[in-house]
């Protein structure tokens, strides 16, 4: 019985070994996604129930009959379970699930290593490919308007997966900041905001890690913010940690000094030790998502990629496509298998968490370490020159809600 992958982050979609199933009907989808994340059998009457609540139990049972019969026609038999009064995923089949792929590495990360700012390297490098398959919130993009107890439990595991992040994205900006790759950590700190935007700790982590990355004046308007979203959103004014370290920042020159104390994140401190300066490292090529389950089929897209990319004049690549459809997957295993067509490296750079275009210049500034954007600069002239004669690639992942805002 061939594998099938569930994929619930973003709009959901299924495989069954290397075959995108089409399942084309929205309550059907609904149907195997929840049985593939409850992992039990329901009864039919409460399946029937649950999908469509305003019906008659004799209407209801005929609907799940119809439906389970267009299921099947998609997926075949073996995998699902079903009996006289009955319905689940057969316990012999093999199923994967990205949210409970998530789910897993973290209990296992927290079962091994109970303080996050403790975290070993191997939980890291797990910890890391469980955050990495967060490609959106759960289900984004589906509902069902008839079935207010579907949309219940989907809200209910949505923020359930949100307390999974909140804690693994910590725990990753704390071990990335002990390793001192302040830079990765700038992106998950990043990551870790986006969940929430009041989330305090979130933000001081930001301040901390502009200022270590060299973006002083990135690190006194990030105060500013956080200061604004509590003020107007709650009525409060920032912890005295986030002030402190405002106030450390904005007291000194210009360059991040070495120091020890303490940045005080969520519960627990994370010791900072002292550090001698060094020059400031040319950047490096942004790390790739990294996926741990193998890349199956799409050999005519890849195909289509490396004969766009290996054109000298091609200077851009669109992919486009359903959100949850695998966009993202596609473009990192083509890069992957084209990296050797662009010696000064390729730039992975994220754009969800972004709400204007003028935000992307930001985010090409911190990718390319150039500095803050100052208010009589031109960022793009600096971001062209460092880019002049260089062979690179840029990938801009979640560009689609960024078009039509204010021109950069």
């Amino acid at each position: 019985m061939s594998l099938l992958r569930v994929y619930l982050f973003g709009n959901p979609h299924f495989q069954l070994g290397s075959r995108d199933l089409a399942i084309n009907r929205r309550k059907a989808s609904a149907l195997l996604a929840y049985l593939c994340m409850t992992g039990k059998p329901h009864s039919r009457d409460y399946l029937a129930t649950l999908f469509w609540p305003d019906y008659t139990q004799s209407s209801t049972r005929a609907n799940l009959r119809r439906e389970l019969s267009r299921l099947l026609q998609v997926v075949g038999d073996g995998l699902l379970l079903i009996e006289r009064e009955r319905i689940g995923i057969n316990p012999d089949a093999e199923i994967w699930v990205d949210v409970l792929e998530l789910g897993s590495a973290i209990e296992q990360v927290q079962e091994h290593c109970r303080n996050r700012n403790t975290v070993c390297e191997s939980c890291h490098q797990r910890l890391k490919a469980a955050v990495d398959l967060c490609s959106g919130s759960f289900m984004a993009g589906f509902n069902l308007n008839d079935c207010l107890g579907f949309d219940e439990w989907q809200l209910f595991e949505k923020a359930n997966i949100q307390r999974q992040m909140d804690w693994a994205l910590e725990a990753l900006v704390t071990s990335y900041i002990h390793q001192q790759d302040y830079s990765v950590a700038l992106l998950y700190a990043k990551r870790w905001l986006a969940l929430d935007n009041l989330h305090e700790p979130a933000h001081r982590a930001l301040i901390y890690l502009y200022d270590r990355t060299g973006n002083r004046s990135f690190a006194l308007r990030q105060y500013h913010t956080c200061q604004k979203v509590l003020l107007d959103e709650l009525g409060v004014q920032p912890e005295a940690a986030t002030t402190e370290l405002y106030e450390e920042i904005r007291s000194r020159d210009s360059h991040p000094q070495p120091h020890a104390g303490y940045l005080a994140l969520g519960s627990e401190r994370l010791s900072i030790q002292a550090e001698p300066p060094k020059e400031r490292a040319p950047p490096t090529p942004s790390r790739l998502p990294i996926y741990p389950s193998p890349f199956v089929g799409r050999e005519n897209e890849l195909k289509t990629i490396h004969n766009l990319l290996a054109k000298p004049n091609c200077r851009l690549v669109t992919l486009s496509g359903q959100g949850g459809v695998g966009k993202t997957r596609l473009a990192v295993k083509a890069v992957q298998e084209n990296n050797a067509l662009f010696p000064n490296g390729v730039f992975f750079i994220p754009l969800a968490s972004l709400s204007s275009s003028r935000s992307i210049l930001v985010a090409l500034v911190d990718t390319f370490g150039l500095g803050s954007i100052a208010e009589d600069s031109s960022p793009i002239e600096s971001i062209n020159s460092y880019l002049q004669n260089k062979a690179a690639l840029l990938v801009f992942d979640n560009f689609e809600h960024l078009v039509g805002s204010a021109n950069i």
